[in-house]
């Protein structure tokens, strides 16, 4: 590597990471957009710098994409919007913004206002073939029977209503009714030829277990398939060992058919920031660097929603500028009250058509109130868990008599719940009627 390389790479990493992949190849990232850069020397001698970043990738060249193509391929001052044909054999066609310059002619400044021109370019891009590809799937739509179509809202009411009915989540049903609303405010506005606002699919959601996350993912991917954002509205559960295999080449086939499972839905990831991890040999990180990528590719038809304790999620989402820059929305899952836990407690009797008396439901407040709050705090799974255990007692009590009425399986009694748990026990696992 010459000097001047060395000297240009240095100038690069004060404006952006760079990351060596191969000789002469390098991976930069920079105000959350992913660059590729390519060294070579002229035919003169002189060497080269070529950067480019993907805007949007294909299976096939559609005519109006290759028509705005050809209409905005000079992004001036920097950068050149074109299709490149990736390999023969895949078929698959890709949509860059590229630039070259000369490595002896640029300045740190240079440099910085060039990879600002591109990434903004790129945005713009993305946009434009985003409403092509809206376009596409619109008029798709629109052959759809017009009593299809009618039931649509009806069908997203019925999903807001199923929120709705959730216990609690205060705070997550109005942060998820404020997306809905500007979603279908985007729908709006495109209508009328105006600039949508910024907003992704994908979220965060922070929280101790047990408060309802998973459930409300299954919603949301029901919701955004009636608001036209996914073509399935299915949710596909998974956590770091759906990603990552044992051994090395397992974790990206893995990742990628998991992604592909989920296409057309939202993929749910469990503890996501397991992912994560100090160590560089850590298969965390190659599961990441394949789920972006996809992310990236199938963005109008893919979300991705990853959940977990709120401080480790941070980290998660801080560790890598791909992550940072696609997970904007976080929806904090609060804890719930002993009030909401009764109420649940008491949903799950409906269910089972048992009967709660005023006696028996003191004995279960008591309880619950005695479990320790905090991080780990199983919530809801807490109280089916003592459900569980409350049904086991009245088993023993009512075979223990041989007495199985309607009346007296219909019926728990105060005797059936466990006492609450003392200041030495509550945090044993061991202790009795602990759950």
């Amino acid at each position: 590597m010459s000097d001047e390389t060395e000297a240009f790479l240095s100038r690069l990493s004060a404006v952006a990471q760079v990351k060596k992949v191969r000789e002469n190849r390098y991976w930069l990232g920079f105000d959350g957009e992913a660059f590729k850069l390519r060294l070579s020397t002229n035919r003169h001698g002189r060497e080269l710098a070529e950067f480019s970043t993907l805007v949007e990738r294909y299976s096939t060249l559609l005519p109006s994409v290759a028509d705005y193509v050809a209409r905005r391929s000079a992004l001036a001052p920097f950068g050149t919007l074109h299709v490149d044909r990736e390999s023969a054999d895949s078929g698959e066609i890709s949509i860059r913004i590229t630039h070259r310059l000369l490595v002896d002619t640029t300045r740190t400044a240079d440099l910085e206002s060039m990879l600002e021109s591109m990434s903004f370019y790129r945005r713009r891009a993305r946009r434009r073939l985003d409403e092509i590809n809206q376009k596409l799937l619109d008029e798709a739509r629109s052959n759809d029977s017009n009593g299809a179509a009618r039931g649509a809202p009806e069908s997203l009411g019925k999903s807001l209503a199923e929120l709705n009915r959730l216990e609690g989540l205060v705070p997550v049903k109005a942060k998820i009714a404020a997306l809905v609303e500007t979603h279908r405010l985007n729908r709006k506005r495109r209508e009328r030829g105006l600039p949508e606002i910024d907003l992704d699919t994908h979220l965060v959601f922070t929280g101790n277990p047990g408060t309802g996350k998973t459930t409300v993912a299954r919603i949301i991917a029901d919701i955004y398939r009636h608001l036209g954002l996914l073509s399935k509205g299915h949710l596909v559960e998974t956590d770091r060992s759906g990603l990552c295999g044992q051994y090395i080449g397992q974790t990206a086939p893995r990742t990628k058919a998991k992604c592909n499972e989920a296409l057309g839905g939202v993929l749910f990831i469990d503890e996501a920031y397991s992912l994560y991890s100090t160590s560089p040999n850590d298969y965390g990180h190659e599961a990441i660097a394949t789920l972006l990528p996809f992310m990236e590719d199938h963005r109008s038809d893919f979300a991705v929603i990853v959940a977990g304790y709120p401080q480790e999620m941070g980290t998660f989402i801080n560790s890598n500028p791909g992550l940072h820059s696609r997970f904007n929305t976080f929806l904090k899952f609060p804890d719930y009250t002993t009030a909401e836990l009764l109420a649940i407690f008491r949903g799950l009797c409906n269910d089972f058509k048992i009967s709660l008396g005023d006696d028996a439901a003191e004995r279960v407040e008591s309880f619950i109130n005695s479990i320790p709050r905090g991080k780990g705090f199983a919530n809801a799974r807490t109280v089916r868990n003592l459900f569980n255990n409350v049904m086991q007692q009245q088993a023993l009590r009512l075979g223990a008599k041989d007495a199985f009425s309607t009346r007296s399986l219909s019926t728990i009694k105060p005797i059936d719940v466990p006492d609450p748990l003392s200041g030495d026990h509550a945090n044993d696992p061991n202790a009795p009627g602990y759950v």
